[in-house]
């Protein structure tokens, strides 16, 4: 997810360091374990620790990134299960 971030990133043009985002998707992940409510959580979290971790100026660049940091992510996974199957 870190480097799906990274190139969501790149995309935005917003600037931030890889460990920050590795570090952002990790403790999102993490809270999306919780039953029930760790899917809003864990994009609440991810957009709140973009915030703080990186240059954004709105909260609208962190919701793009995620959104193409997932969309990126669901590709590369429809794809390797294309290639695997």
């Amino acid at each position: 997810m870190a480097a799906f971030l990274w190139i969501a990133m790149k995309i935005v043009r917003v600037d931030g360091s890889f460990l920050a985002l590795l570090l952002a998707s990790v403790i999102s992940i993490l809270l999306g374990l919780i039953p029930y409510a760790g899917g809003i959580l864990s994009f609440a979290c991810l957009l709140y620790l973009l915030y703080q971790w990186t240059d954004m100026d709105s909260w609208l660049y962190g919701f793009f990134m995620v959104l193409i940091a997932r969309a990126l992510a669901m590709l590369a996974f429809v794809g390797i299960y294309g290639l695997i199957k």
